[in-house]
């Protein structure tokens, strides 16, 4: 199916799941506040998502979605999980999704190509959050930002790609920081920064490859730092 308008259901109160699978939407998605029991807009073509403040009881599923333009879910309220596996965002304003404050309960963020900025400052996440083999790309700035995020299960970078710097400033973690086999490319900067974060469980950095610096000053870790195998350069070239 295609949408070739602005589809605005902003302000409304949807009583039923809304599921778009394979559609393309030449315009915006507004769902401003919208309330619903749940969204999927699995593999569908869209040219943004406006979410700011919208409340799904259950989950959103963003699967392989391909979007040309910002995902916004900025104080949102998500009861399940927001799952965007293998989905495709392309930025025209710097933010591929932009979820500050958004309250949910799990993330799944594997393989997602990101071709801007991921914010998730001052997030809370119920679960994990999950960016295993996602790719993410921001030359200008942070990649990641989740300043203040709040997970209460572990964060998985597993084969992580980030081109730019990756940031969990003060952090708080009940789980573990997971980073096997990533890697973090800000050559001559800092490539993760995890400054003052609170990790209840371990940090595993086995074969971690960093381009610039990887910080940690003032976390707490309650319990390993791993770094079997790891291989951290300030300068160019890995």
């Amino acid at each position: 199916m295609r949408i070739d308008g602005l589809f605005d259901l902003s302000f409304a109160r949807v009583p039923f799941v809304l599921i778009f699978a394979k559609c393309a939407f030449r315009d915006e998605i507004s769902l401003i506040f919208t309330e619903f029991p749940g969204l999927s807009l699995d593999e569908s073509r869209v040219k943004g998502v406006m979410g700011t403040g919208l409340k799904s009881e259950g989950d959103v599923h963003l699967q392989h979605l391909h979007a040309e333009g910002e995902i916004s879910l900025r104080g949102a309220t998500i009861g399940g999980e927001l799952d965007c596996r293998g989905a495709h965002i392309i930025s025209t304003n710097g933010l591929a999704l932009a979820a500050d404050n958004l309250k949910v309960g799990r993330i799944d963020l594997e393989e997602v190509t990101a071709e801007g900025q991921i914010h998730l400052i001052g997030a809370t996440i119920v679960g994990q959050l999950n960016c295993q083999g996602a790719h993410i790309v921001y030359t200008n700035g942070s990649t990641l930002v989740a300043d203040h995020l709040r997970v209460g299960g572990s964060i998985l970078l597993h084969y992580l790609r980030s081109e730019g710097e990756a940031r969990l400033l003060n952090a708080t973690i009940g789980g573990n920081l997971e980073c096997d086999d990533a890697q973090f490319i800000n050559a001559g900067g800092f490539a993760l920064s995890i400054d003052g974060a609170d990790i209840q469980g371990g940090i595993f950095l086995t074969r971690l490859k960093a381009q610039g610096e990887v910080r940690l000053p003032g976390s707490t870790i309650g319990k390993d730092l791993g770094c079997d195998g790891a291989r951290i350069r300030i300068g160019r070239g890995i």
